[in-house]
Formats: structure tokens, sequence, C-alpha cells
């Protein structure tokens, strides 16, 4: 049966969200008390324009400004009571018909007289109500409502209809905060203002997953800021199996908790789902305040959910802000490593030298030279650093400030050879790096070609007077292997017409990383192809074919040094 003197009530923050689910839960609780659809849908206007007024006018300016909407059947009738900690004193004529039915002022109290029979205002120490009441009695069931509990029940489901409702207000918020800002602690801020208005709490403690602790993001005193990622303590017990824990008072914490300085009521819910991620959000009332609500758990929860992705995605864009950094770096450090290379092909009487690089990331370790000494002859260097990216560069760097000292001191490329492998040994074993050479001089108008490898590429010479390519390797250790190794210095005759490649494994190997067999042959057969039909624009040709065929995408370095003898 129905319960006429039973009462309904709700509390609400002063902001119209608010105020729009204090509606649904009051018309709701109607509902289910008897009251018909199209009943409630008469009263809804006049119900909603007292709960705006109340939130706009009766607590603007005022601190605490909540407002409590109520409903109670009696003998005669219903009525819904709206409160604010207002003053107000209806004017005369209040109520009454507004030619200017536009107009801002008195539209609301002509809208709540045309749809309540009795409207009641009361001012007293606490603030204003206006009563709005209807001779209007709910429809008894035919089957009346006998289970014990029924009538808590229906209040239950009546504050959780409203708690839902101002769940999805709140997701709508969050949503726009998530839109318009990626700073966390700006964003924190916001959403624990908004949930301050409701879930009144004394205590905000989020914590995040940091190897084996959980870690408060703000610490907040007396709770200690890193605690035990593993039970028993009540937080890691939520974290690891991602559920809620609710209590009524501190008494129900252990002592040894770092939990047990609460004074009053919390509520912990687990932070994201993940396995590594998973954090706990901890909401600690005062001593003597209420327990949590289902409804303030179920917003508690809501919170923690929009504050995973919020901080996921927090962290999301600084790893991209910190990967766009590193991609300017390494820009910036390419172009520097650009520098280093010739610029300009060198002067020597009988000889054209070209040279070209391409890194297969924004820096790379191969690298190539050359240095016209004042005798007139030309050391060029072709050079390998094992590995690739940052640390193959600057070891590369590291060669050529070594070589450009010594180049200009030592004649011959084995004797200089020698003393780069003496200088740079011990620092390349101690980085458990080697790097693999040739070295080439050439002498104006020469007839020879002078030489020395240490373990590089064998150097591949075409003759004009012969359709073939010609190997030249006289093999050789890497630098960094043997310290004390010496070099030896090999020679051949070079004519008119004739062309000498130096090259990196990168532009051989190449076919065997993207699944093509032809390696080496494929890269003779190009060369010799080329130098025929383009002597003068060999290295850019074949660069150029060879990071087509990767794709656009080198798997590895590749560097090429063309020599072309003219006279």
């Amino acid at each position: 049966m129905i319960h006429l003197n039973d009462n309904y009530a709700l509390e609400l923050p002063a902001d119209l969200e608010s105020g729009r689910a204090g509606v649904c839960g009051v018309l709701a609780w109607l509902r289910f008390r008897g009251h018909q659809p199209e009943t409630l849908q008469r009263w809804r206007l006049p119900v909603t324009e007292a709960v705006n007024n109340a939130i706009i006018h009766g607590c603007h300016g005022r601190s605490p400004a909540r407002v409590i909407v109520s409903a109670r059947l009696h003998g005669t009738g219903t009525e819904v009571r709206v409160s604010d900690p207002g003053h107000y004193e209806p004017p005369p004529g209040s109520g009454e018909f507004n030619p200017d039915l536009l107009g801002e002022h008195g539209r609301g109290a002509f809208l709540i007289a045309q749809y309540t029979d009795r409207i009641e205002h009361r001012n007293g120490p606490d603030g204003h109500t206006v009563v709005l009441g209807w001779s209007t009695l709910p429809v008894v069931s035919k089957f009346p409502l006998t289970c014990p509990g029924a009538d808590d029940a229906l209040d239950q489901m009546a504050q959780q209809l409203g708690g839902a409702y101002e769940t999805l207000t709140a997701y709508a918020e969050f949503a726009g905060l998530l839109a318009t800002t990626t700073d966390f602690p700006e964003l924190l801020a916001q959403v624990q203002q908004r949930l301050a208005l409701s879930v009144p709490h004394k205590h905000f403690l989020l914590r995040f997953a940091s190897g084996d602790s959980l870690v408060l993001y703000s610490p907040s005193a007396p709770f200690p800021v890193a605690i035990a990622h593993t039970p028993p303590g009540l937080e890691a017990g939520v974290a690891a199996k991602r559920n809620c824990v609710a209590l009524a008072s501190p008494a129900e914490i252990p002592l040894s908790d770092p939990l047990g300085l609460a004074e009053g009521p919390l509520v912990i819910v687990a932070v994201g789902s993940g396995e590594k991620n998973c954090g706990t959000l901890t909401v600690v009332r005062a001593a003597d305040a209420p327990a949590f609500t289902a409804g303030e758990i179920v917003f508690t929860q809501a919170v923690a959910n929009f504050l995973s992705s919020a901080h996921r995605l927090a962290e999301h864009w600084a790893q991209r802000s910190e990967q766009a950094k590193l991609e300017q770096e390494f820009q910036i450090a390419g172009q520097i490593q650009g520098r280093l290379l010739p610029q300009a092909a060198p002067t020597i009487a009988g000889w054209n030298v070209t040279g070209g690089c391409r890194p297969s990331r924004a820096v790379g370790g191969d690298y190539y030279d050359w240095i016209v000494r004042p005798d007139g002859s030309c050391l060029i260097v072709v050079a390998d650093v094992m590995g690739k990216g940052m640390p193959a560069a600057m070891v590369a760097t590291m060669l050529r400030s070594t070589w450009r000292t010594l180049a200009a001191q030592i004649d011959g490329p084995g004797r200089l050879l020698t003393e780069l492998n003496t200088q740079l040994g011990p620092d390349l074993a101690a980085l458990n790096v080697f790097i693999t050479a040739v070295l080439i001089q050439l002498a104006p108008h020469g007839s020879r070609v002078a030489y020395a490898n240490a373990g590089h590429c064998a150097l591949l010479q075409r003759p004009a007077r012969e359709n073939v390519l010609r190997y030249h390797d006289t093999g050789g250790i890497p630098l960094g292997i043997d310290a004390t190794a010496v070099y030896s210095e090999t020679s051949f005759p070079s004519e008119r017409g004739d062309s000498l490649f130096a090259f990196t494994d990168g532009c051989y190997e190449i076919d065997r990383q993207i699944g093509v067999s032809a390696g080496l042959a494929a890269l003779t057969a190009e060369l010799h192809d080329a130098a025929d039909k383009f002597p003068d624009s060999v290295v850019p040709r074949i660069l150029n074919r060879l990071q087509e065929k990767a794709g656009g995408s080198l798997p590895d370095d590749c560097t090429l040094v063309a020599l072309h003898h003219h006279s």
C-alpha cells in the first residue's frame, strides 16, 4: 500500500546540472509513490522553476550554497518544497499575468502559480523555502506493496536515478575538460572541485603505481606518500583486486594500515585497469560525517575512471612531446653531421672525386672525407662505425677529428691508418666498438693508387680498357680490435678513363636485408653500368637507386665515393 506520510529529500550542489538531477529524482520518487506520468509532466515545469530560482537567486553569493528538494504525501494532497540559504518576499501581484512573458522578471512566479494549486513562501533563520502544493493524491495500486522494506527500496531507486543523472552530467563535464587541456595537474584540480560538490570529503588521496609502491600524486597530510603495492593494506588490496571498499567508521580500519589516521568514513576505488598503471582513489570524510551513499560511491568510481583515462592521456602527450623533442634533436644532429662531411670536391690534378652518404636514420655511423696535402696529393677515407644512430654518429665524429689532425701530419695511407688505430684503439676498446676503414692516396697526374684497408669493403676498379671490375683488398683488422696493429700499404696502376669506387657494406647488404639475393654482384653490375653511361653522376644515381630499392627507408647507412681518372 502507499504510505502517505513518507517523505523524500535530496540535498544538491548549487549548479543547474545538479538541479536538473534533483528534479528528476523528486519526480521519480512521486512516480514510484503512485502519481501518473501525465500528472508529473504538468508538475515538472513549476518544480524546475522553483529549483532554478533557488540556485540562481537564493544561493547567489552565499556559502554554503546548497539546495534541498523534498516531497511528501499527506491526507489532502502532495507537496514539494525547495529550500535555499537566501531570503525572498514575493512582491504584490506575484504570480499574476505579466504581459511581457518573454521578460525575466515575473515569468517564473506566473508559471509556478499556473501549474500548482497552492504556493507558499517561508523565510526563517536557515533561509527561504517555497512550498508547491497540489490537491492530487496518488493512485493506490490494485496490488499494494506489502513487501517489507519496499518503501526504502523505492527511496533508494529514486536517489540512484538522481545520482545516475549527476554521474552522466559529470562525464559530460569531464569530457569537456579532457578536450581543452592536456595539463593533468590543472585538470585534476578542476575534477577535485567537481567531486567535492557531489561527494563532500576532507581528504582526496590519488595514488598511481610506481615500481613496487603506490605513490600519492599530491601529498596529503597525515597520510604517507608511498605505500607497499602488495596487500594487506586496504589501498593495496583494492589496487590488486580492482574492486571497491567503503567503510562507515574509521574504527573498521586496522591501526597498522596506512589509512589508520583517517578520522571519518572513507571509500577506496580502483584507478585504471592495467596491471602496471593501476592505482587507487581514496576519499576520506571528517569525523562524525555520514557514511557514503551508494550514489556517492558510484560517482567516486566514475571520477576514478575518468582520472585513469586522463592520466594515461597526459602520459601519452608527455611521451609524444619528449619524442618530438628527441626527433628535433636528431634532426639537428643530422644537419650537424651533414656539415661535417665534405661540402665540395677536392682539387687534384688528373682526378675527379665525388662522394655521398645516406644514413638509415637521422644520423649514422658512416663517414667519408678527403684532405689535399701541401704537395698536391689527396688523402681519402671511407669508414663505417659498428652500429647505427646517435652512438655510432658520436664515434664517427671522434674519428673525424682524429683523422683530420693526423692526415695533415702523416704521409702514406698505411702509416696514417696505423696511427689512427693507435690513437683511437683504447677508446674504441673501452666502448666495445670498432671501425672499418679504407684510406686512399692519389698523386697529381699519378699513374698509381696507394691504399690501406682496416677490415673494410674492397675497392672496385673499372679499367677503361676492360669491360670488367677488379677488386682490391688487403684485408687488415678493424680499428679498435688491436691497438698495436700495423697496417700495410698497397698500390695498383691506374690509367686515364679508369674509375674507382669505395663504399660501405650498406650499399650491397641492402639486398640481403630486403630479401634479394644478388648482394655485391648486383651493386657491381650497377656500378659498372653507371660508370659507363653516367661517369659524372654515378654517386647520386646509385644512392637514389638503393633508396628506391629499399622502399625509401634504408636498413643501413650507405656511403659511396667515386674517383674518375681523366688525365
